[in-house]
């Protein structure tokens, strides 16, 4: 299983303080089936903690994940920002979810190496945007 982050991601998550460590443990959960909201279409809604303060009351991050081979973040949102995303945010994030799914893996290599998605590696280090 390989994840990855997009380049936006990225960079809500770094302005937010999450660290790789928190994406990191967010993908072991996910693996292990403790998936907090499943919204369809590919898509599930995880909390993620801040580092310390755990995941209550910290943000939410919209993922893609298909069990087969990969898990992209597309979207990170505090908690006292918004409870949920609205129905066109999750129309249109339904809709990002299936072409996500869709690529060949040669689609996934041009991403990474264009530095739109940064892979998440399960050694500390990732591929893609220097951070």
């Amino acid at each position: 299983m390989r994840a990855f982050k997009t380049k936006e991601f990225a960079r809500t998550a770094r302005k937010e303080g999450v660290a790789v460590d928190e994406l990191r443990n967010v993908v072991k959960r996910t693996l292990g089936g403790k998936i907090d909201a499943e919204l369809g279409a590919f898509l599930i809604k995880q909390r993620i903690s801040q580092g310390k303060g755990g995941r209550r009351g910290a943000h939410r991050t919209i993922i893609v994940f298909n069990a087969k081979d990969r898990l992209v973040f597309v979207h990170l949102f505090g908690k006292s920002e918004k409870a949920n995303l609205s129905t066109i945010e999750e129309r249109a994030y339904k809709k990002a979810a299936k072409l996500i799914v869709g690529l060949t893996e040669d689609q996934v290599q041009a991403l990474v190496h264009s530095r739109e998605w940064i892979e998440i590696e399960d050694d500390g280090k990732e591929k893609g945007l220097s951070e």
